[in-house]
């Protein structure tokens, strides 16, 4: 039935799959991580590599396993969650040691607990907190970072400040937002939520939002939280 090499009888195809799915079993890319459990690769799985910040990272995690037993392989999610899924799936395959991930779908918790957390596979997550799940998680201080800069521009006397950011379900954008919305609550002004805008964190995207916000609402600044971002929005102040 894995193989689809004979003939499975129909019946016998649906308790083969009933059995795969409640196991939740996966095929092994090889006999010998079978049989020691676990490879010493370690999965990591980026957005892409169009932002210096995720080149910055995996710098950071190579260094750290040249000098161990382990070797990285990395992937590029793309913000594509069916894609992040199959590149997953295709990692557990080889029985890998552990894996690092940024995620693009932080409400997946049933997947990454199911893969990882139920199967004892070490997971750390980047940037982008996934929901409910008890893992690693490491990130920036967002909230403090936005908040500091902000309060920057209104002690200069920029009132109009403008906010552009990935998805609100990552949690380093919700925090982006909060440190934001809290600078201007403490200086008592008023938020203007249209001055808050998402993109999907592409500079096509965000030069779009940005065109739209410059003629629109005429910012005195703008905020951004990611590199790819800003260089949308900058090309767009040059139009």
């Amino acid at each position: 039935y894995m193989n689809n090499t004979k003939p499975v009888k129909p019946e016998t195809r649906v308790k083969i799959q009933e059995a795969i799915e409640k196991l939740n079993f996966l095929p092994n890319a090889s006999a010998r991580n079978l049989k020691i459990k676990s490879s010493n690769e370690i999965a990591v799985i980026l957005p892409n590599l169009n932002d210096a910040y995720y080149i910055d990272i995996f710098k950071g995690i190579e260094k750290v396993f040249q000098s161990s037993n382990y070797f990285v392989n990395v992937a590029f999610s793309d913000e594509i969650p069916d894609k992040e899924i199959l590149l997953i799936n295709n990692f557990l395959k080889k029985n890998i040691s552990g894996a690092i991930v940024i995620t693009c779908q932080p409400d997946n918790t049933d997947f990454f607990d199911q893969n990882f957390i139920q199967r004892n596979i070490p997971l750390v997550v980047i940037d982008r907190q996934i929901k409910d799940l008890e893992t690693n998680f490491i990130c920036f201080d967002n909230f403090s970072a936005i908040k500091k800069i902000t309060e920057s521009l209104i002690q200069n006397n920029y009132s109009r400040i403008g906010l552009v950011v990935g998805p609100e379900e990552y949690y380093c954008e919700s925090e982006c937002i909060e440190g934001y919305k809290i600078a201007h609550i403490e200086h008592n002004l008023k938020i203007d939520s249209d001055m808050i805008l998402h993109t999907n964190l592409s500079k096509e995207d965000a030069f779009r939002m940005g065109i739209s916000l410059i003629a629109d609402k005429k910012p005195d600044a703008i905020i951004t939280s990611a590199e790819s971002i800003a260089k949308g929005i900058i090309e767009a102040a040059h139009l």
